[in-house]
Protein backbone atom coordinates (compact mmCIF):
# COMPACT_ATOMS: atom_id res chain seq x y z
CA UNK A 1 0.00 0.00 0.00
CA UNK A 2 1.41 3.69 -1.01
CA UNK A 3 1.27 6.52 1.28
CA UNK A 4 0.58 9.88 -0.25
CA UNK A 5 0.89 12.83 2.62
CA UNK A 6 -2.25 15.08 2.24
CA UNK A 7 -1.36 18.65 1.20
CA UNK A 8 -1.64 19.68 4.83
CA UNK A 9 1.08 17.72 5.95
CA UNK A 10 3.32 18.90 2.72
CA UNK A 11 2.60 22.90 3.87
CA UNK A 12 3.24 22.22 7.31
CA UNK A 13 6.68 20.27 6.56
CA UNK A 14 7.49 22.78 4.04
CA UNK A 15 7.13 26.06 6.66
CA UNK A 16 9.03 23.92 8.95
CA UNK A 17 11.64 23.77 6.93
CA UNK A 18 11.88 27.36 5.88
CA UNK A 19 11.74 28.91 9.31
CA UNK A 20 15.13 26.33 9.94
CA UNK A 21 16.59 28.02 6.67
CA UNK A 22 15.90 31.08 7.91
CA UNK A 23 16.89 30.58 11.41
CA UNK A 24 20.38 29.28 9.86
CA UNK A 25 20.79 32.26 7.69
CA UNK A 26 19.89 34.42 11.19
CA UNK A 27 22.66 33.06 12.86
CA UNK A 28 25.29 33.73 9.91
CA UNK A 29 24.23 36.85 9.02
CA UNK A 30 22.80 37.89 12.72
CA UNK A 31 20.15 40.30 11.66
CA UNK A 32 16.35 38.18 10.47
CA UNK A 33 15.85 40.73 7.98
CA UNK A 34 18.74 40.04 6.53
CA UNK A 35 17.95 36.43 6.76
CA UNK A 36 14.50 36.71 4.67
CA UNK A 37 16.15 38.20 2.05
CA UNK A 38 18.82 35.73 1.78
CA UNK A 39 16.61 32.89 1.61
CA UNK A 40 13.88 34.12 -0.52
CA UNK A 41 16.93 35.38 -3.13
CA UNK A 42 17.85 31.46 -2.43
CA UNK A 43 14.90 30.42 -3.28
CA UNK A 44 13.51 32.89 -5.96
CA UNK A 45 10.67 34.06 -3.78
CA UNK A 46 10.37 37.62 -2.14
CA UNK A 47 10.74 37.97 1.61
CA UNK A 48 7.54 38.73 2.28
CA UNK A 49 6.42 36.09 0.73
CA UNK A 50 8.32 34.16 3.20
CA UNK A 51 7.34 35.71 6.20
CA UNK A 52 3.75 35.13 5.81
CA UNK A 53 4.04 31.45 4.91
CA UNK A 54 6.23 31.54 8.26
CA UNK A 55 3.27 32.54 10.20
CA UNK A 56 1.07 31.18 8.14
CA UNK A 57 -1.05 34.47 8.23
CA UNK A 58 -3.60 33.14 6.06
CA UNK A 59 -2.23 36.01 3.24
CA UNK A 60 -0.15 33.68 1.17
CA UNK A 61 -1.08 30.40 -0.95
CA UNK A 62 1.04 27.39 -0.32
CA UNK A 63 4.12 27.03 -2.81
CA UNK A 64 3.61 25.64 -5.94
CA UNK A 65 5.69 23.14 -6.98
CA UNK A 66 8.47 24.10 -8.35
CA UNK A 67 8.99 26.31 -5.43
CA UNK A 68 8.59 23.35 -2.99
CA UNK A 69 11.28 21.71 -4.49
CA UNK A 70 13.46 24.38 -4.60
CA UNK A 71 12.88 25.12 -0.80
CA UNK A 72 13.84 21.16 -0.01
CA UNK A 73 16.59 21.39 -2.11
CA UNK A 74 17.81 24.64 -0.16
CA UNK A 75 17.02 22.58 3.21
CA UNK A 76 19.03 19.51 1.99
CA UNK A 77 21.88 21.53 0.84
CA UNK A 78 21.64 23.28 4.52
CA UNK A 79 21.14 20.11 6.58
CA UNK A 80 24.32 18.55 4.47
CA UNK A 81 26.19 21.93 5.58
CA UNK A 82 25.72 21.67 9.02
CA UNK A 83 26.63 18.03 9.59
CA UNK A 84 29.59 18.53 7.59
CA UNK A 85 30.81 21.50 9.43
CA UNK A 86 29.20 18.72 13.12
CA UNK A 87 32.64 17.39 14.57
CA UNK A 88 31.39 13.95 14.99
CA UNK A 89 33.08 12.22 18.01
CA UNK A 90 32.79 8.55 18.93
CA UNK A 91 33.23 7.66 22.80
CA UNK A 92 34.18 3.67 23.15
Amino acid sequence: MLFFPDTEDITATTRTALALLVAIEQRHTGKKEVAYENVAQLIGSSSSWVQKFIRDSGEVRPPCAPLLLRISAAFVSASNNKISETKIVFVI
